[in-house]
C-alpha cells in the first residue's frame, strides 16, 4: 500500500507535459505490442522486427525523459514527430477501411501518441529551459487531455462495432462448385485461375487475414473489399477470353498479384 501511494505520488510531482510525453511513449509501445501479435501468427518476421525496433525506442525514450529529462526531451520529440509521420501516413491510408479493425486503430493509436509525445516533449522542454515547470494540470488543460482520451477510445469502440457489423460469411450453398481463393497476409491461393468463356463462374473470396483485402479483376469490373476473417461470394460471367490481372491490395502488408485465364 505504502509503495502504491508512493508512486501515485511521484506520478503527481512530475511535470504534467513530461508525464504527456510520457503517456504517449507508453501508447506507442503498447499498441505496436498488441498488433505484433498478427505479424507473430503469420511469422512475419520483417514486419515484427520493425513493430518490435519502434517499440524498443519508444520505451527507452520514456525511461530517458522520466529519469532525465533536459536533453532527452528534445530527442524524445524527433522520435515522436517521426512516429507521428508513420501513423499519420498509415492513417490518410487506412481511412479507406474504418470499419477494418487492425487497419484503422493501428493508425488512430499510433497518430495519438506522435501527438502527445511531440506535445509534451517539446513543452516540456521548453518550460524546463525557461524554469516554468509544474506539475498541476489547468482546467483548460484537464478538458483538453479528457477530450483526445474519449475521442480516441470512440474511434477505437466505433471502428470495432462497425468491424464486427461487416463481417460476412459464404453458406455452403455459396461454396457448393464455387472456386475457393483464399487471401493469406501477403499471398493468395491459388495465384492463378483457368475458367472458360461464356459461362457463369462463381469465386469465394476468404480472408484469412487480420487486415483488409480487396479483390479486383478491373477488365471484368470487379473490385471488391473483403474484412479480415470474412468471406465473399463474387460471381460473374466473362465475355472475352484472354489473361487478365487479380490484384488485391492490403495497405498493412502490402499489395499481391495473382493470373485469371479465360479460355474456350
Amino acid at each position: 500500500m505504502t509503495e502504491m501511494t508512493a508512486s501515485i505520488s511521484g506520478w503527481k510531482t512530475r511535470p504534467v507535459y513530461t508525464r504527456v510525453a510520457f503517456v504517449g511513449l507508453l501508447l506507442i509501445a503498447l499498441t505496436l505490442f498488441v498488433f505484433s501479435i498478427p505479424s507473430v501468427i503469420h511469422g512475419d518476421l520483417v514486419t515484427l522486427g520493425v513493430w518490435v525496433f519502434i517499440m524498443v525506442v519508444s520505451l527507452i525514450f520514456a525511461g530517458l525523459i522520466w529519469r532525465f529529462e533536459n536533453w532527452t526531451l528534445a530527442l524524445a520529440t524527433l522520435w515522436g514527430l517521426l512516429e507521428l509521420l508513420l501513423g499519420g501516413g498509415l492513417l490518410g491510408i487506412s481511412l479507406r477501411f474504418p470499419n477494418s479493425f487492425f487497419d484503422f486503430v493501428i493508425p488512430v493509436l499510433l497518430t495519438v501518441g506522435g501527438l502527445l509525445t511531440v506535445v509534451g516533449a517539446t513543452v516540456a522542454f521548453v518550460q524546463l529551459r525557461r524554469g516554468t515547470l509544474r506539475s498541476v494540470t489547468t482546467r483548460v488543460e484537464r478538458k483538453a487531455f479528457r477530450a483526445i482520451a474519449i475521442i480516441t477510445a470512440a474511434l477505437v469502440i466505433l471502428s470495432g462495432s462497425l468491424h464486427i457489423a461487416g463481417l460476412t460469411n459464404a453458406s455452403a450453398e455459396d461454396k457448393a462448385g464455387a472456386i475457393l481463393v483464399e487471401l493469406n497476409n501477403d499471398y493468395l491461393v491459388p495465384n492463378r485461375l483457368e475458367i472458360p468463356v461464356g459461362e457463369t463462374t462463381r469465386i469465394v473470396v476468404e480472408n484469412n487475414d487480420f487486415f483488409a483485402h480487396t479483390f479486383e479483376i478491373e477488365e471484368l469490373g470487379i473490385k471488391q473489399t473483403i474484412l479480415p476473417f470474412s468471406e465473399l461470394l463474387i460471381e460473374f460471367r466473362p465475355t472475352n477470353t484472354g489473361d487478365f490481372t487479380i490484384l488485391s491490395e492490403a495497405p498493412m502488408t502490402g499489395d499481391m498479384e495473382g493470373t485469371l485465364v479465360v479460355t474456350e
